[in-house]
């Protein structure tokens, strides 16, 4: 994508969908980030986010899984681990540390008596984070919404 498309793209577009990256392909490599249209003017659900992994780990200076594991994973108690797939990183974990992670997004961020994730900006991830799909926040899937769009389509219902 020219350089002046990809300058427009911001960590938000990544956490929104809104990035105007092909949606098309969901192997993250570079050939495959290609341009559609300006970022913040389409919604489309993809694993461009895995992007992120990168922008974190490059502006906390360490490895994301570290990062991960100190920030979040040791913090609340979970199991599991990061796995490498063919198109994208999963993290493989099961029911009770996933049910941790519930527990941390229903007090709004907090374990205990500790702040884990910065409150306002948790409340900001679980609201529409743009007006091209109200369904969708930072991340979470936002039910019961007037209307909505689904991967793969451009298609408002």
């Amino acid at each position: 994508m020219p350089l002046s498309k990809e300058n427009l793209i911001t960590v938000k577009h990544l956490l929104s969908m809104t990035s105007g990256i092909d949606d098309t392909k969901q192997l993250v490599i570079k050939s495959n980030l290609t341009y559609v249209a300006d970022a913040d003017t389409r919604w489309a659900y993809g694993n461009v986010f895995q992007k992120l992994m990168d922008v974190t780990s490059e502006a906390t200076n360490q490895d994301f899984d570290l990062y991960f594991n100190s920030k979040l994973k040791s913090k609340i108690g979970m199991n599991g681990y990061w796995n490498n797939g063919l198109i994208f990183k999963r993290y493989y974990s099961n029911t009770r540390s996933m049910a941790r992670f519930g527990v941390l997004a229903l007090n709004n961020g907090k374990w205990e008596n500790e702040q884990v994730i910065n409150e306002s900006f948790f409340k900001e991830s679980v609201n529409p984070s743009q007006s091209l799909n109200n369904s969708y926040g930072y991340f979470w899937w936002l039910n019961g919404k007037s209307s909505f769009m689904i991967p793969e389509e451009q298609t408002v219902y």
